[in-house]
C-alpha cells in the first residue's frame, strides 16, 4: 500500500504563493552575467560601443533591482502583514526587469530609465495595500 505523503508544492505555486525571489533571483543573476559580458565583448572588439554607461544602468536597474524586489516582495508581506505579490505582479516585474537591459543595450536609454521608474513606482505604490480579509 502506498503512503499518501503530500507532494511538495511546485515551483510556480511557490512563486504564486508570495515568494517572488524564486523567480527574480535567478533572473537577476542572468542579467548580472549579461551586464558583465559587455566588457569582454568590447575588449575583444566584438562591439565598438564603450559599455560603461550601459553596464552601470543594467547592473543597477536590472541586476540589483531583481534582488531588491525579490527580497522585499517576499519579506515585507510577512513583516508588515500586507498582501503578498500575486503571480501576475511577479511576472509583470520579471518582464519589466528583462526589458530594461534590452532597452539600454539597444540605445533607448531614456525608455529603459522610464520603465525602471514605472517598475519602482508600481512596486512602492503596491506595498501599502492591505491583505484581503477572508469572506
Amino acid at each position: 500500500m502506498k503512503s499518501k505523503t503530500p507532494r511538495p508544492p511546485g515551483y510556480w505555486s511557490l512563486v504564486a504563493a508570495g515568494e517572488p525571489f524564486r523567480l527574480l533571483f535567478p533572473l537577476g543573476a542572468a542579467i548580472g552575467i549579461f551586464g558583465v559580458l559587455l566588457w569582454p565583448l568590447f575588449v575583444w572588439n566584438i562591439t565598438r560601443t564603450y559599455p560603461g554607461p550601459m553596464h552601470a544602468r543594467i547592473m543597477i536597474e536590472g541586476f540589483l533591482t531583481c534582488f531588491v524586489i525579490g527580497f522585499l516582495g517576499t519579506a515585507l508581506p510577512r513583516l508588515l502583514d500586507v498582501r503578498r505579490l500575486t503571480l501576475l505582479e511577479t511576472l509583470a516585474a520579471a518582464v519589466a526587469l528583462t526589458g530594461i537591459p534590452w532597452l539600454h543595450i539597444s540605445g533607448a536609454t531614456m525608455w529603459g530609465d522610464i520603465l525602471f521608474f514605472l517598475l519602482l513606482g508600481g512596486f512602492v505604490g503596491n506595498l501599502p495595500r492591505p491583505r484581503r480579509l477572508p469572506t
